[in-house]
């Protein structure tokens, strides 16, 4: 801050003004002088040609030019690859040294600013990006700021879809496929009566040398917050012999989650993400 003090004295003239900050020395006044940032106590008085003292005058003088720091902190029950697997408490605390807070405000996934008043929950399932920004008394505004927080409560949900009866040789080939991705899939595994989990990566198939005779296939979808769903499939073979392979997609391959066993499960697996896809609709435009 550029502190100037003008005076004048319309008889004999002026002869000097005087001037100390804080308590400091009397220092003459030259030019306009700088004031460093704090809270400052100004005194300063003139004197004319005659020798004649005006009374100190004083002021006291704010300055603050840095703008307040806000930090997010999240409360919730934290699954893998930090992801919130509950909803989650987002309080913002910002801090300023200086003049003082005057108010914080938040935006969440591109939305609309909200004054913040206190701490909020957080419910809708996905990722999200949470922006906020302070201002302070003296008017500096803050640099926006923003944090990640991805919520998954639910568990994976697939279907089988082939095949979808009883085989009759083998190798068998058997897929499944997404119904609900908030989050993904991290990986598949696959156990062959109630057998080992084999690993599949993000694979949606498998091919399954199967023995002549009846035959329970496990399929495990594992979401990147670390929640699992499993389900199973019957099989009748009637010839072949038995060892696990996989085929279709590699490795590491980008693709959904899935499950279930017949078309009346599908359905019912359909109208269940449905609803919650109606859900969220509704609570985003409250």
């Amino acid at each position: 801050m550029t502190v100037t003090l003008p005076a004048q004295d319309a008889t004999s003239g002026l002869g000097r003004i005087a001037y100390r900050v804080d308590n400091g020395s009397w220092q003459t006044y030259t030019g306009p002088f700088g004031l460093g940032e704090g809270r400052h106590f100004l005194e300063f008085f003139a004197t004319d040609l005659a020798g004649l003292q005006e009374t100190v005058r004083s002021a006291s003088v704010s300055v603050d030019t840095t703008p307040p720091s806000t930090t997010a902190s999240f409360t919730g029950v934290l699954g893998d690859h930090s992801w919130y697997i509950s909803n989650v408490s987002v309080t913002l605390n910002p801090t300023d040294g200086l003049s003082g807070v005057r108010s914080t405000q938040y935006r969440l996934d591109g939305g609309l600013w909200i004054p913040y008043t206190g701490p909020f929950v957080l419910s809708d399932e996905g990722k999200h990006v949470l922006e906020f920004s302070s201002v302070d008394r003296a008017g500096n505004w803050e640099t926006v700021r923003a944090a990640e927080l991805d919520i998954e409560k639910s568990n994976p949900t697939f279907v089988f879809v082939f095949p979808r009866a009883n085989v009759t040789t083998t190798p068998v080939s058997i897929s499944w496929t997404n119904l609900d991705n908030d989050s993904e899939v991290v990986e598949y595994a696959v156990s062959v009566d109630g057998g080992p989990f084999t690993p599949l990566g993000t694979a949606t198939n498998v091919t399954l040398d199967l023995s002549p005779g009846a035959h329970v296939i496990r399929v495990r979808a594992t979401d990147p917050a670390g929640l699992m769903a499993e389900a199973s499939l019957s099989l009748q073979v009637g010839s072949g012999s038995g060892s696990v392979g996989s085929s279709g997609p590699p490795l590491g391959a980008s693709v959904p989650f899935l499950m279930a066993l017949d078309v009346a499960s599908i359905g019912a697996a359909l109208a269940y993400v449905a609803l919650r896809v109606r859900r969220r609709l509704h609570s985003k435009r409250e």
